[in-house]
């Protein structure tokens, strides 16, 4: 059923390209356009866009043809994130004149995440990530180990440059959404409003279908890339002991859909092992042709690798995704022994192997369902399938954009954490330093705390783990005692956002302890400005002034300053003051 009301909504993408041409975002559009949403979409242009869609798409062209201006133009965008800055310019043009309710950003690059903010606030909306990949799931750039070492490092110096871009607008949307429990975990880092919503299959294209083969069919579709990424061994050792042992299926291929470097890796393996009679290939097909090569396999195939630290994470890769949607048994090899390997299970869908008695086991049963039937079939448990449905996600999308819309609006409680929640500058008492007046002057001239910067980077050597445990120790051990009580009485039953000045760690473990709706630490005022329309304020900040002067409420706690609040506030009535009676040290 359409929404009551009708949402206007700029969606900003990266360019689209095959094979498939971005089905998570084509997908959602679709969805939302049915359901009554107003749906335009920006993108780079980049190829013919082949798939018919019902709502507008406007290319924007970015590079030429010639490969002088392709290089300056890669390299302004290295130096000077020129392509980034392009790109947003020219939307600004575009939308100028345009209204919207929300900007939804889908990208694995950090060029249209600028665009996005700057549209957001352009218009002061909302604004919503959708991160299909992030670089830091293969640590060591597993994607690009093939290249030459002089431009694997030039490919590091770019990886490194577009996760800092990225990062800084990470901190500013409203919500994000990514592909895996792993990618969630690890976005919060920086934004405590992060949403799983998987990638999957189009249940109108990849549906179940019995077809009766002469032959026992395992298949792989997709790229074969070295060890660092994908390592199937494993699967290539345990044919080797079943023709050992006489116990191999027969009739049997291994028919792969790949490309010629994946061909060479595969018959690597095969050769090694002695299974290259096996093994058949064939070049890639198109994307609506891999349901019919799905429903004519016995197996599935999928490439992984054990997920360690340097090794990929949180990869969902979407041939596990067709697969379950044809209901064709899955074997992954190796087991990941991390996200997939627990939709797999969750699933019922197949095997995730870990040794070559399992994978053994697995083909023989999936042979012996052949020989009865001619065809095999994975019972998968049915509700939890549909939960990895393209239209299923493309509803949760739109339940987490509607509560996005709806959190702008919700009245909230802004509260700082230093000398409000706590007499303590949190940063410095966390980290044991004290300023001096060299410091103070840097940080008046050039807004620059050197002391607080070289203190952060030592703890930043810390491990995630050995930080939250330090902060947690710091809560209990020295912030509790310097409770100010006043404060906490008044927030009570109130829904907090706690924004500060202070360091992540320290806003997180202070906001889990008190039930806080999400925080914001070093935030931007604007940002704060544009996310929230309807609230109250808690605060001892004299930079918080244009946040108190929105506000609904202001409690100001002051510390023997009262007189220079109300010189900078005259005419406000909505503000209370809460008098320490002490100076902060």
């Amino acid at each position: 059923m359409p929404n009551n009301k009708t949402h206007s909504i700029l969606v900003v993408a990266d360019a689209f390209g095959k094979p498939a041409y971005n089905p998570r975002l084509r997908s959602l559009c679709d969805y939302l356009t049915a359901q009554g949403w107003l749906v335009e979409v920006y993108t780079e242009q980049f190829e013919p866009l082949p798939f018919p869609h019902a709502y507008p798409i406007t290319e924007i062209p970015v590079y030429t043809h010639r490969p002088l201006d392709w290089f300056f133009k890669m390299l302004a965008t290295v130096l000077f994130d020129w392509k980034s800055r392009f790109f947003a310019k020219q939307l600004r043009r575009h939308i100028a004149n345009k209204q919207y309710d929300l900007v939804l950003v889908s990208t694995f690059l950090p060029t249209p995440l600028r665009a996005a903010y700057e549209a957001a606030q352009m218009h002061h909306i909302p604004l919503h990530i959708d991160l299909r990949d992030i670089d830091e799931q293969t640590p060591t750039n597993q994607y690009q180990a093939h290249r030459r070492w002089h431009l694997r490092m030039v490919e590091q110096l770019f990886r490194t440059i577009n996760i800092r871009r990225r990062n800084k607008f990470l901190t500013k949307a409203d919500s994000i959404s990514s592909v895996s429990p792993w990618h969630v975990d690890f976005l919060h880092r920086w934004n405590t409003n992060v949403h799983l919503i998987y990638n999957g299959f189009d249940e109108q294209q990849f549906a179940p279908k019995n077809i009766q083969t002469d032959t026992f069919r395992i298949v792989y579709t997709g790229r074969i890339y070295d060890a660092a990424l994908q390592d199937p061994s494993l699967f290539f050792r345990a044919l080797q002991e079943m023709q050992q042992e006489g116990t191999l299926p027969t009739p049997m291929t291994v028919d792969w859909y790949t490309d010629e470097a994946g061909k060479a890796r595969v018959m690597q393996m095969a050769k090694t092992t002695g299974t290259e009679t096996l093994m058949h290939f064939h070049p890639f097909v198109p994307t609506d042709a891999v349901p019919e090569v799905l429903h004519q396999s016995s197996i599935v195939l999928v490439a992984s690798r054990k997920s360690s630290d340097q090794g990929p994470h949180g990869i969902m890769t979407t041939k596990f995704f067709e697969a379950l949607g044809v209901e064709k048994p899955v074997l992954c090899v190796p087991s990941d022994e991390e996200c997939l390997a627990q939709v797999i299970a969750e699933t019922n869908a197949g095997l995730a192997a870990t040794t070559t008695a399992q994978i053994k086991t697995f083909l023989l049963e999936q042979y012996a369902q052949w020989q009865a039937n001619g065809y095999t079939r994975q019972n998968t448990n049915p509700e939890t399938r549909q939960h990895f449905s393209r239209q299923y996600q493309a509803r949760q999308f739109e339940q987490v954009l509607l509560r996005t819309l709806a959190a702008q609006h919700q009245h909230y409680t802004l509260v700082d954490i230093c000398w409000t929640l706590f007499y303590s500058n949190t940063t410095y008492d966390f980290l044991h330093i004290r300023g001096n007046r060299f410091n103070s002057l840097l940080y008046k001239l050039f807004r620059c705390d050197l002391i607080r910067s070289r203190a952060i980077r030592r703890f930043n050597r810390y491990t995630r783990e050995q930080q939250q445990a330090q902060a947690e120790q710091f809560y209990t051990d020295y912030l509790l005692p310097r409770k100010i009580t006043p404060v906490w009485k008044m927030i009570e039953g109130k829904e907090i956002i706690l924004v500060s000045q202070t360091m992540d760690v320290i806003a997180e473990t202070v906001a889990n302890h008190i039930g806080a709706h999400t925080y914001h630490a070093l935030p931007n005022k604007e940002d704060i400005l544009r996310r929230y329309t309807d609230f109250d304020i808690i605060t001892d900040n004299f930079s918080d002034i244009a946040l108190i002067r929105q506000a609904k409420k202001a409690t100001v706690i002051t510390y023997n300053n009262r007189s220079r609040w109300e010189h900078l506030l005259p005419t406000n009535s909505n503000i209370t003051y809460i008098e320490t009676g002490r100076e902060k040290y």
